[in-house]
């Protein structure tokens, strides 16, 4: 896959062969795959670069529920940078607790570094969506069709593999049989 990107200087286009995640997936899907767990807290980051947000206890309107030492951000700027030390070297999956705050937005947008470096591709462009709801219940016209709702977005907490933007990487929650392969060196 070829990524299209300015050159700053002339302003002509130039291409950059990026590893695609199927690259990725074909180097390292043969590698171990540790049986080990490691969790991370949305207040565990090491650095922010970011001046609006709070840590603590957070819960959800939609289904009540709270997740203490959660990273409560409700902005489209700045960025958080998270280190794991992992117990070695092999493929990991990646999952992640969230509840979306309400906000013109539709995705929650992030990217994956493993050692400093973007694996693949699309890596710089891993999403979480939003939650919808219905706003009232189905209705009908005067000529019997059903007539769709409004959507609502609505704060619940949700575990989901993570996913990319090109859904390569299609993240699902909860019921998603398919995880996510990242080759992490220890």
């Amino acid at each position: 896959m070829l990524s299209r990107r300015q050159t700053a200087k002339s302003g002509d286009l130039s291409y950059e062969q990026q590893q695609t995640y199927s690259d990725y997936y074909d180097t390292y899907s043969g590698q171990t795959r540790p049986n080990a767990e490691i969790l991370l807290n949305g207040a565990d980051f090491q650095s922010a670069d970011c001046a609006q947000y709070e840590v603590g206890s957070y819960t959800g309107e939609e289904d009540g529920s709270t997740r203490d030492n959660a990273l409560i951000w409700n902005s489209a700027d700045g960025s958080f940078t998270y280190t794991i030390q992992v117990p070695e070297t092999g493929v990991y999956s990646i999952e992640a607790t969230y509840c979306p705050l309400a906000s013109n937005t539709s995705e929650i947008s992030f990217s994956l570094a493993i050692d400093g470096e973007i694996p693949y591709d699309t890596a710089s462009r891993l999403t979480l969506n939003e939650v919808y709801r219905n706003r009232e219940n189905m209705k009908e016209d005067s000529k019997g069709n059903q007539v769709r709702p409004t959507q609502v977005q609505t704060e619940m907490w949700r575990t989901c593999w993570i996913g990319d933007s090109d859904h390569y990487l299609a993240g699902g929650c909860r019921d998603a049989q398919r995880r996510r392969l990242v080759q992490i060196r220890h």
